[in-house]
This record gives C-alpha cells, structure tokens and sequence, in this order.
C-alpha cells in the first residue's frame, strides 16, 4: 500500500509541554511502516523558522498537521493545501478560540479535529460539522515520570507543590489563605513549592507557611516533581479553564503524588474524589481547601494510598495507547 506522509507545525518548541507531548514525542513513535512523518523544527531558518520550514515542504506531504496555529500565513497555506486534496489534522489541546478567531477558520478547513475534552468537541464539530472530532486526552509519558519514584528521599517535611507556566501561577492566589491556615495548624513541617509560576502573578505575601519558587526546567522536573507529597491544581470555573486538559493532574498522578483540585472541565474526570485526591468545589471554598491538603498532611498512609489508585488511573492516558489511536486516525483518514 502507498506511503503516507505527515508535515507536522507544532505550536513551539520541545520545551512547550503541549507541543513536546503532543507532536514531537507522538510523531516519532508510530509503528505503522506506512507512515513517514516530519517535524518543522525551522533549524537554522530564523526568526518563524518552523512556519517558513512548513510553507516550503507542505506541497510534498498528504496531511498536514497543525497545532493550535493561528498564524494567517499558515492558514493561507493550509486552505491553499486543502484546494488540492491535502488532508488537514488540526490539534487544539485548549479553548483559544475564545482569544484568536483564526482558531474557528483552521477548525473550518480540517478533516479531523484533535481535541482534549467534550467541551471543546463540542464547539469543533458547531463549527464544522463534517470535520471528524476526536477527544485525545493527554499524553503522559507515564514510565518517564515514574522514576519520579526513584528519586523520592524520606523526609519529616510534607510538600505541597504546584508546577505550571507564570501565566497560570495566578491561580495560586485562590488557595493562598487556605495554606497560610496549614502552615499555621502545622507549622515548620510543612511546605509549599512552586515551580514554574513567578512572585508577581502569585500576587500574594504568604505568612505561616514556608514557600519557594522554583525556576522550571525539562531537565530538572522529575526530581523537583519527586519531592511533591500533594499535587495542588486551584482553577476559577469559567470557559478557560473548562477547556483545558489537566496536565498538571497527569503529571502528578503518573510520579504517584495525590491531588487536590478544582471539579472543573477534565479535573472531574481525572480524579476519584477521596480515593486518588480531593475535587473542590467550583468555588473554591477555603474550608474544603483546608479540610483536603490537612487530611492529606497529616496522614501519610491515606497520601500513599490515594497516589497509588492515581498511577492506576491515569496509566489509560499513557502515550503508548494514545499513539495507538493516533496511528489509527491517520490511517482512516487516508483510507
């Protein structure tokens, strides 16, 4: 049968989480000899590297997939594509078509829409009904961040962590008075540990409860990870965040590390309330804060438990299975 070959334009680079997990650790995996893929990578093309690398290459290739682009080059090309029977996949991991309405127009002109969660399928297959959507939760890598496991050192201190991007660190803020309660329920034996998120848009002076930032990095995210005993995701309920995919969540139930969040969008999916964490209310009550991360602190065996059931759950996200589906999907598409 005749080969099929994929021009893949991720949103960034390999350090961009949903790009590394959704394009450059995907493409490179998939079994079936039929498929041949390429990654726009723009080395050594400069500033749009990667978008100069797929105008060049696109006439030569029979899908061409997008993620999350709204770039007007890129959608010039892409419809240009499409006018000679070029299939289109357009991956969209979160709701930025609230933000960019060039979103909408590359949702138009795909055959197969990749999204995370209902609620964005929903809005997808509105927009085009002929277009074929599928919910692709994830990945997570779940060997990779189970040697988070083999780092763990024991320790009298319990951590309470959150990883993330500065821009989502503001969420922080919803949680701030609840873990000055811990701190000072507790005291010097517990922490609180950011890694990721920046002074500013926390926004918040904390008292009672020790706190660190961390600068993020690939390189040093497992073990930074290894040293969470809770996981904490804090969101507000609005249509942001009930699009987005809970990769934070994923990441801290593969290394084994209960979680506390916010019942928003793919978070109620993710987690068994009071088996592998705590969902919170949409409000984010401070008193079910408190109630959850003291539970969690002050019994160690309930954390080793909950951080167990989590590992079985989220193993169905794994990137094994979910290249699996994707293999599948391109097949079909060129069927």
């Amino acid at each position: 049968m005749a080969e099929i070959k994929i021009l893949a334009l991720p949103l960034g680079n390999y350090n961009l989480a949903s790009s590394r997990t959704r394009v450059y650790e995907i493409l490179p995996r998939l079994k079936n000899k039929r498929i041949h893929s390429t990654i726009c990578t723009g080395a050594g093309l400069g500033f749009r590297g990667r978008e100069l690398e797929f105008i060049l290459k696109a006439p030569f290739f029979d899908i061409l997939f997008v993620q999350k682009s709204v770039s007007r080059r890129i959608l010039f090309i892409v419809k240009l594509m499409k006018s000679i029977g070029k299939k289109i996949i357009y991956d969209l991991d979160d709701p930025s078509y609230m933000k960019w309405p060039e979103v909408d127009e590359f949702v138009k002109l795909a055959d197969l829409v990749l999204v995370e969660n209902e609620f964005n399928r929903v809005h997808c297959k509105k927009v085009n009904p002929k277009a074929r959507v599928e919910i692709l939760l994830g990945p997570i890598n779940f060997a990779y961040y189970s040697k988070c496991l083999n780092f763990r050192k024991k320790s009298s201190l319990v951590t309470i962590g959150w990883i993330g991007s500065p821009n989502t660190s503001k969420n922080i803020n919803l949680i701030a008075n609840a873990l000055e309660r811990i701190g000072k329920k507790v005291g010097s034996k517990v922490r609180f540990v950011i890694i990721g998120g920046t002074t500013e848009r926390v926004n918040h002076e904390f008292k009672n409860i020790q706190v660190e930032y961390r600068q993020w990095s690939l390189e040093k995210e497992r073990k930074d990870l290894a040293e969470f005993d809770i996981g904490v995701m804090p969101i507000r309920d609005d249509t942001e965040n009930r699009g987005k995919g809970g990769y934070k969540l994923l990441q801290y139930m593969a290394a084994g590390i209960p979680c506390v969040a916010t019942a928003v969008g793919v978070n109620k999916k993710l987690i068994e309330n009071e088996r592998s964490g705590f969902l919170i209310s949409t409000n984010n009550n401070e008193d079910e804060w408190f109630n959850a991360l003291h539970r969690l602190v002050k019994n160690k065996s309930f954390r080793g438990k909950a951080g167990k059931m989590g590992r079985r759950l989220v193993k169905q996200y794994d990137i094994v299975p979910f290249c699996e589906k994707f293999e599948n999907l391109v097949l079909e598409l060129r069927a």
